[in-house]
């Protein structure tokens, strides 16, 4: 296993050089990158003559003081470009001891982010203030209590993600800067249903070096759990919730028993996990495909519609919601379905009616509610396009409509078609 330890440090030379040394000695080969905003005190340059004899330390130097949060994001990043499969994140302060990491590390292999925990049997705190435990207890109860989060100590900063799932994650939709990240990470994590453990170590307040949370941190991981519970109960959301859980109902309605292939299985929205659909489906063996990595309870294949990975006539379903329009050679896609698809299975395609109502709703959709994709539309066809393109492969024996501006083919393969 490859594994990167990512320290964030902002004026941290008194105890960087010990601890980087402490984790480059572990019976595990890790790699250590130091994420350093231009420390005053000289941390960076001492973490330069440190590397120089050491190949496993790497610096990432940036100009200022930026943030925790995008520290930790410089960090992942760069492990994931390095090819790891293990990215530990850890203060810098040796509040958090080296030594738990090989036990992090081992926890991962059942879990896709293991957190160090203060709270769970066997752990705790040292050395702490008890305004320090207090205010860590009241701002866990309270990220638990807004955002439904179900670890124990979600502000912990000592993890080990799996890096496929920082690749799913989307990195790049974290909003928060500061401490906040680790309950923003921590909640995208879960409603995008990843394994959360947790084993216990003991934290022990720093003894060197000057506490970066301040007044204004606390204001910040307000506003921020504040924004993800909005998102969370948010009405847009739940607009965009009912938009696809109808159309779903339609869509369910139509297939037959059997082998069912959901292709683009991702996740239709952001408040709804990937392989939504092969979950309100609830089927046993159902399966699905798509481009990237997708993370869920069902089989998954990474591959293409034009070069799927399954055999002639191996499927009885086959679903592709709001898919085709993407694709730059239909024919190519519906050729293949059907080649997948058994003589009397059944293709469900749902895609938008580009007509002038659609362009319409898609203007008020995008501008109030959230993104429809619709820049990245590759065709665009109304109903009677789209029915006269499924009609080169397959007879379409159902056509219905969702909120009027989204089409519902139910089709079946036809021997007399190509």
């Amino acid at each position: 296993m490859k594994v990167f330890v990512i320290i964030p440090t902002y004026n941290e030379k008194e105890s960087i050089g010990a601890l980087t040394s402490g984790i480059l000695a572990l019976p595990v080969s890790a790699g250590v990158v130091v994420v350093d905003d231009n420390s005053p005190d000289g941390t960076g340059a001492l973490l330069d003559g440190l590397k120089a004899g050491e190949k496993r330390l790497h610096v990432i130097h940036r100009a200022g003081k930026l943030g925790l949060g995008t520290a930790h994001i410089a960090g992942l990043k760069y492990a994931m470009e390095k090819g790891a499969d293990l990215a530990v994140t850890m203060d810098a302060d040796f509040s958090h001891d080296p030594s738990y990491i090989p036990s992090l590390m081992e926890a991962a292999k059942n879990f896709d982010i293991v957190i160090g925990s203060r709270y769970v049997r066997g752990g705790g705190a040292e050395n702490s203030p008890f305004h320090r435990r207090l205010l860590s207890r009241g701002a866990n109860l309270f990220a638990k209590a807004a955002l439904g989060l179900k670890a124990s100590d979600c502000t912990a900063g000592f993890r080990c993600y799996k890096v496929s799932t920082l690749r799913t994650a989307d990195l790049g939709g974290i909003f928060s800067n500061g401490y906040s990240f680790l309950i923003e990470m921590l909640y995208k994590l879960q409603r995008l249903d990843f394994r959360v453990g947790e084993v216990p170590i003991r934290f022990i307040d720093r003894e060197l070096g000057a506490s970066k949370i301040s007044k204004n941190e606390i204001f910040r991981a307000l506003y921020t759990v504040g924004i993800l519970f909005w998102t969370r109960i948010s009405p847009l959301n739940r607009l965009r919730m009912a938009f696809h859980t109808g159309r779903y109902l339609k869509v369910k309605a139509m297939l037959g028993p059997g082998k069912t292939l959901d292709i683009g299985c991702g996740r239709p929205c952001e408040c709804m996990p990937d392989q939504a659909f092969l979950r309100f489906l609830a089927r046993p063996g159902a399966v699905g495909l798509d481009l990237r990595d997708i993370k869920g309870p069902y089989g998954f294949f990474r591959g293409s519609v034009t070069a799927m990975p399954f055999k002639d006539g191996e499927l009885d379903n086959v679903v592709a919601m709001e898919i085709l329009e993407h694709i730059n050679d239909v024919p190519a896609a519906l050729a293949e379905i059907k080649r997948a698809l058994k003589p009397g299975g059944v293709l469900v395609v749902s895609t938008p009616d580009n007509s002038p109502l659609w362009n319409l709703i898609w203007e008020i959709w995008s501008g109030t509610v959230g993104r429809m994709w619709h820049h990245d539309h590759l065709v665009s066809y109304n109903a009677d396009e789209w029915r006269a393109m499924l009609e080169r492969y397959f007879e379409v024996t159902v056509l219905r409509r969702h909120w009027r501006f989204d089409l519902v083919f139910r089709c079946v393969p036809s021997p007399a078609k190509l």
